[in-house]
């Protein structure tokens, strides 16, 4: 009861965000998708409002690029992110994530095989000389910190265990299953 109370108050705070603009649901969403109109992009409606947005979504679901795409570049825009499969994440891939959580939860197996390139074509390859602008941009938005070490890092979970993130394990105990 107390977290439908919860959802409903983040959703309800998100509404008043909205109308706080002159807006409704419907127009902000293009829910009606009026004749000749398409809906608006996901980036646009984060974009318009990201407060409210996540008001409206207290729980998102995204990889750290369509992340590193959709969302303000802005720490700790996030109350928590989590890290699955960590040990198979780059940690330049990931650290525009990083950045954006107050609360980072890495969680990865330290046995898996670290990140590959096996699978990308040359195309997928970025030219560090054709990003040189985007690159000075995000160092001054992030800052540079010198407590990350990300050139000698090569997964997201060999950086968090050498930032001494506390470790714990999963507690896997055999309980008797009961047949109804």
């Amino acid at each position: 009861e107390i977290i439908n109370q919860n959802l409903r108050d983040w959703y309800l705070k998100g509404l008043r965000g909205i109308e706080r603009n002159n807006l409704t649901l419907e127009k902000l969403y293009n829910l009606k998708g009026a004749a000749g109109s398409t809906r608006n992009s996901l980036r646009k409606i984060v974009t318009f409002n990201p407060d409210s947005f996540t008001d409206l979504h207290p729980v998102v679901l995204s990889n750290p690029t369509t992340s590193s795409t959709l969302f303000p570049l802005k720490k700790g825009f996030f109350d928590i992110v989590i890290f699955d499969e960590a040990s198979q994440l780059r940690i330049e891939e990931t650290y525009s994530s990083v950045f954006r959580g107050k609360t980072v939860i890495v969680s990865g197996d330290s046995q898996q095989m670290p990140p590959s390139s096996y699978f990308e074509s040359n195309k997928n390859l970025i030219d560090e000389s054709d990003n040189e602008d985007e690159n000075i941009e995000i160092d001054d938005k992030i800052g540079n910190d010198s407590s990350i070490d990300m050139a000698t890092k090569e997964s997201l979970l060999d950086w968090a265990i050498d930032e001494g993130y506390k470790e714990t394990y999963l507690d896997m105990q055999d309980r008797k299953s009961t047949r109804l």
